[in-house]
């Protein structure tokens, strides 16, 4: 609301293929939200020029793309209760990009 651009609604199917997690760590991981508050993936990709961080090859991306949001005009300092309204409605046009094109993607059981 603060610019008063469209938010336009995308989800990337394939994305949670990029990468590993490892999941020897999750005592860790849990560790370190229930103390510090702080979630920490711990993921590798594909050895790649030395690095382990790269995505691996071959995973095919598809980005949907919803329809945009209208948040009226640009003010200033939006209030609370106006951006948390914004972003109830971007949640919901995600979740409805992804609901329409799951099953388009490979991932018809998932919600």
């Amino acid at each position: 609301p603060k610019y008063g651009v469209p938010i336009v609604p995308c989800y990337c199917f394939g994305e949670t293929d990029l990468y590993y997690q490892i999941k020897v760590m999750n005592p860790l991981r849990r560790w370190l939200v229930k103390r510090c508050g702080v979630a920490v993936m711990l993921v590798i990709g594909q050895w790649r020029w030395g690095l382990p961080a790269l995505p691996r090859r071959g995973i095919q991306l598809t980005l949907c793309v919803g329809r945009p949001i209208e948040v009226g005009e640009a003010v200033e300092a939006p209030s609370k209760t106006r951006v948390d309204e914004v972003h109830a409605l971007y949640m919901a046009r995600v979740k409805e990009v992804f609901g329409t094109f799951k099953s388009e993607c490979g991932c018809e059981g998932a919600e």
